[in-house]
């Protein structure tokens, strides 16, 4: 765990939740995953183990909650976009 100010401590703790809920929204949260290894895993280095798990943890247990709606837009340039739905 690299030693964090409090404030680079909340915004690391944020910066997971947004990428796990992206993730969750176009891929996978399950630590087995490409998109875990890829873009959640390395805030286990940052965050250390035990915040890592509880943060980890909550925000599975609050995406479980929602189901996910594909492509809910397109923009100019073709690409489209998910959205989560609460179930």
């Amino acid at each position: 765990m690299r030693n964090l100010s409090v404030t680079e401590l909340i915004n690391s703790i944020e910066s997971m939740k947004t990428m796990m809920q992206s993730c969750y929204t176009y891929g996978c949260i399950d630590k087995d995953s490409w998109h875990f290894s890829r873009y959640i895993a390395k805030y286990e280095e940052e965050l250390g183990s035990e915040i890592f798990e509880q943060i980890y943890s909550q925000m599975a247990s609050e995406l479980s909650q929602y189901e996910i709606k594909h492509n809910v837009y397109t923009d100019h340039e073709g690409c489209t976009y998910n959205e989560l739905v609460k179930k």
